[in-house]
């Protein structure tokens, strides 16, 4: 399951399932955890996104 902070909406982490319903049940006796990091398997997706702005030139359709 994904998770992210409220305030931090764009950094997910990947929480397994256990560890979900360990954390409910802790935070149903008023025990929140310091961090969900220590929880995840990943604290933040991989991307392999690069920004290519202006790296295009219009001319590369002129040969063809």
């Amino acid at each position: 399951m994904w998770y992210s902070y409220a305030n931090d909406p764009s950094s997910f982490m990947a929480i397994p399932l256990d560890k979900v319903k360990e954390i409910l049940e802790e935070n149903k006796k008023g025990k929140l955890p310091e961090k969900l990091e220590d929880f995840s398997y990943i604290s933040e997706p991989k991307s392999d996104f690069e920004n290519v702005v202006g790296q295009d030139d219009l001319t590369r359709f002129d040969n063809l």
